[in-house]
C-alpha cells in the first residue's frame, strides 16, 4: 500500500493560489456559457456540461503547466486521470444545479438564479478537486 507524498507547506501554498486563480478564470468562462446556453433554451444538464467540457480543457494544460509543473511525464496520463475526475466533478456538479432548477422552478429570471447557483455549487467542489488534483491527478508532478 503507497503512502500519500510528502509535499511542503510553501509549495502546496503556491499551487493553492493558481489553482484558484485559474479557478476563477475558468469559472468566469463556465458561467457566462452557461448562462448564455440557459438564454437560448438550452436544458440545464446540457449547458453544465458543456460549458465545464470547455472550461475543463482550458483549466487542465494550465493547471499542468503553471500550477504543478507536471512535465516530469507525457500529457495523457495526467489527462485520462483529468478526465475521470472531470467526469465525477460534472456528474456532481449536474446533479446539484439540477436540483437547483427543480427547486427554483421557471421564473422571469431562470438563467440568473441558475448562475447563482452553480457559483455556490463550484465553489463547494473547489477544494475536493483541488485536493484530488494535487494527489491523483497531476502526482508526478516535478
Amino acid at each position: 500500500m503507497s503512502s500519500l507524498p510528502r509535499v511542503a507547506p510553501r509549495q502546496t501554498s503556491r499551487q493553492l493560489a493558481w489553482y484558484f486563480v485559474i479557478g476563477l478564470a475558468q469559472f468566469a468562462g463556465d458561467a457566462a456559457l452557461l448562462y448564455s446556453m440557459l438564454r437560448w433554451g438550452v436544458a440545464v444538464e446540457v449547458a453544465n456540461v458543456a460549458s465545464r467540457a470547455s472550461a475543463g480543457m482550458a483549466g487542465f494544460w494550465l493547471n499542468r503547466w503553471i500550477t504543478f509543473g507536471s512535465t516530469a511525464e507525457p500529457w495523457w496520463p495526467s489527462f485520462l486521470r483529468f478526465g475521470a475526475l472531470w467526469l465525477a466533478m460534472t456528474m456532481l456538479s449536474s446533479g446539484l444545479l439540477s436540483a437547483a432548477a427543480w427547486l427554483l422552478g421557471r421564473d422571469a429570471d431562470h438563467a440568473g438564479l441558475l448562475t447563482m447557483a452553480k457559483l455556490l455549487i463550484e465553489l463547494a467542489l473547489f477544494v475536493l478537486a483541488f485536493l484530488v488534483s494535487k494527489l491523483w491527478v497531476y502526482r508526478n508532478a516535478k
